[in-house]
């Protein structure tokens, strides 16, 4: 019974601990997902302000607004915001993983833990079941006292009463009933 409970925790906890770790790569893969849909926003966003940008610059000093040759000389520029940004947008996703991480360390470490008491808990109780058997085992003086009785009540040259008495004896200590006859 005790076996079949322990073996039934043992696969709760490990249960436990793969629900734990599938829960953990969904997160990381749902923040990672959104971390790369981001950063491509970012930089349609980088880019597409960066050419308003331009625009209204050449607008605002009279000369025509080249989209091609502004593409070309911006793709730098456009790469070292959106980097810039990617870096701030990875800090923040390790700073979410890392949380994550913490809390999944400390389930573990609370589902080990939980694991090492029961199974400490189990071999206390085998132990304490082996003394309490080791206890029931008859001592030495009690073990000479049942071969004496032994001796008297198979010995023919004793009286009847004196065998039947060392039997009934023997019966009442084993918790048998054995009888001369």
């Amino acid at each position: 019974m005790i076996d079949s409970i322990t073996g039934l925790v043992q696969k709760a906890t490990k249960s436990i601990q793969a629900l734990v770790a599938q829960l953990v790569a969904v997160l990381i893969g749902v923040s990672l997902g959104r971390f790369l849909k981001w950063v491509a926003t970012q930089l349609a966003i980088a880019h597409r302000s960066a050419m308003v940008a331009a625009s209204k610059a050449a607008k605002a000093a009279g000369t025509a607004f080249d989209e091609v040759t502004w593409k070309a000389q911006s793709g730098a520029a456009t790469m070292k915001v959106a980097f810039t940004r990617s870096l701030a947008a990875i800090r923040a996703a390790f700073m979410s993983i890392l949380s994550i991480a913490i809390f999944t360390g400390l389930a573990m470490l609370i589902a080990k833990i939980v694991e090492a008491r029961n199974e400490a808990k189990r071999i206390n109780n085998i132990f304490s079941d082996y003394r309490k058997s080791s206890l029931s085992v008859p001592g030495v003086a009690e073990s000479e006292t049942l071969r004496q009785l032994y001796r008297i009540a198979v010995n023919v040259n004793e009286a009847y009463n004196i065998r039947k008495n060392a039997l009934d004896q023997i019966n009442e200590k084993l918790g048998t009933s054995f009888s001369i006859d």
